[in-house]
């Protein structure tokens, strides 16, 4: 069973909370890749930060939630 976390006495579901980091992380990073002069070789700058957003978001709810993958490379 996945357990909530406490965050100031409120139970926030891992879920939540790596749908909240995700978007905290993904601003930056993508101002940081348009600082670099990336979006020259895209083609399609809204779709790739959206990519960003849910690869950021699938590494964050790997890193909240327990036990997702452990049966997966076993």
């Amino acid at each position: 069973m996945i357990s909530d976390y406490a965050v100031f006495g409120v139970l926030i579901h891992p879920y939540m909370l790596a749908l909240i980091f995700a978007i905290l992380v993904s601003r930056p990073v993508c101002l940081l890749i348009n600082r670099a002069g990336f979006y020259r070789f895209v083609w399609h700058p809204g779709l790739f930060d959206m990519a960003v957003f849910f690869l950021l978001y699938g590494i964050f709810v790997w890193m909240f939630v327990p036990g997702l993958l452990s049966g997966a490379f076993a």
